[in-house]
């Protein structure tokens, strides 16, 4: 599994850096035209990953 992009939110010039978190999806459905995703964030090496889903038209 590849680590695509290890940074989220906004790039900014004079405010703090974006945060560090590891996505990681976890199953994928297509079915009659929708979108089921469901995957995990783990902002730090310590942290419990959070679980998190996504449905959306194709």
């Amino acid at each position: 599994m590849s680590q695509l992009l290890p940074l989220v939110g906004p790039a900014t010039t004079d405010g703090p850096a974006p945060a560090r978190s590891l996505i990681t999806i976890q199953k994928v459905k297509v079915k009659d035209q929708r979108l089921t995703c469901e995957f995990t964030e783990q902002r730090t090496d310590d942290a419990p990953p959070r679980a998190f889903a996504l449905t959306c038209t194709e």
